[in-house]
């Protein structure tokens, strides 16, 4: 059996996901904007302590895209890059969308984090999807080698937190790059 994680960029991964019958209950990176594999890394990396900060949290000055009209854009100050499009709504002050979503994300941090430490079945493993959607890989990382490394980092600190976890990411990268599959560490 395969346990299938969203590690965004976006919800596309977790709405397709879900779609077809093979979400699991909702994780943290399911329903946020995560522009890189580096935000990923530090939200794990710190155990997504700048979650939980209100004073972290802002309105963004961009909402002119957004497809619901009762949702506002939040962004993370602690972690670059990181935007709640699903979470804020316009009815509620901040201080009650801030308390919603603590709530909320203290249980999705907390699934996944057990579904990390806890895995050691031979039987399940654990799937981590990105998907890095249209954007440039070189422009976004100033490098193939910077995202190569994010990814490899990622992959460091699963083994950090348990180095029997079995797993296996994908990557789907709609940009024309020169990436090649064995550039990646094996996992």
């Amino acid at each position: 059996m395969v346990k299938f994680i969203s590690l965004g960029i976006g919800c596309a991964i977790a709405s397709g996901l879900r779609k077809t019958n093979n979400a699991c209950e909702s994780l943290p990176f399911d329903w946020s904007y995560t522009s890189s594999m580096t935000c990923v890394c530090q939200m794990l990396e710190t155990n997504f302590a700048g979650l939980f900060v209100k004073t972290h949290w802002k309105i963004s000055e961009i909402q002119s895209d957004l497809k619901h009209d009762e949702n506002q854009r939040c962004e993370n100050t602690f972690y670059p890059g990181l935007y709640s499009v699903h979470e804020f709504k316009k009815n509620l002050t901040f201080d009650e969308n801030f308390q919603q979503y603590d709530a909320k994300m203290t249980r999705r941090t907390q699934r996944l984090m057990n579904f990390i430490t806890s895995h050691q079945s031979t039987d399940e493993h654990l799937c981590f999807i990105r998907d890095e959607q249209h954007f440039n890989i070189k422009e976004k990382y100033q490098s193939l080698e910077n995202f190569i490394e994010s990814v490899n980092k990622f992959e460091r600190i699963l083994k950090e937190i348990n180095p029997n976890l079995k797993y296996k990411l994908v990557l789907i990268i709609e940009c024309d790059t020169d990436i090649k599959p064995k550039q990646f560490s094996e996992s």
